[in-house]
């Protein structure tokens, strides 16, 4: 159970991980084309909660996977 639950669990992580380089990758084409300011930053932010959010649940995958299963 636990080989599948980690294949499963990083392939999903994964999945995430690409979709956030492509969200960075769309972010810097428009501040490579000014349309980020001051003003206007509310793509950055999305990818900035997105980062935190997959960080944030990764850390809570770590933790129950392998530090609260029993040995």
């Amino acid at each position: 159970m636990f080989g599948s639950l980690f294949y499963v669990m990083t392939g999903i992580h994964m999945a995430h991980v690409i979709g956030g380089v492509v969200l960075l990758s769309l972010v810097f084409g428009q501040a490579q084309r000014g349309s980020l300011s001051s003003a206007h930053h509310d793509p950055l932010a999305a990818g900035v909660m997105y980062w935190d959010f997959v960080d944030v649940v990764w850390i809570c995958l770590f933790t129950v996977f392998y530090l609260l299963t029993p040995r």
